[in-house]
């Protein structure tokens, strides 16, 4: 998707100074049903990378943050009038302007 990132009630974040957020799922041992049943929320790992930060060792790590993977993420979809509430979990990676 192109369009514009319109935050999360859970990243703050400074568009100056990061240039990419990588989302990764948290594994756990157990299958997901069963930690379910017993309450626990699947959780997302949300990777915060410097912005002009790339060197042969790859980017520099702004922060991280955990966050449950129903959260969602507000985006503006290009040409769409109203934004889109996407859930964490599905998304892989947003590249982020200034």
């Amino acid at each position: 998707l192109k369009g514009d990132y319109q935050g999360c009630q859970f990243i703050a974040l400074d568009r100056q100074e990061t240039d990419t957020l990588e989302f990764s799922r948290v594994k756990t041992l157990s299958a997901d049903s069963l930690w379910f049943l017993l309450g626990h929320v699947p959780q997302v790992t949300v990777k915060m990378y410097k912005r002009g930060s790339h060197s042969w060792l790859g980017k520099s790590l702004n922060a991280t943050a955990t966050i449950p993977s129903n959260t969602i993420v507000m985006f503006r979809i290009n040409g769409e009038e109203f934004d889109a509430k996407i859930p964490a979990n599905t998304i892989h990676s947003i590249t982020l302007s200034i």
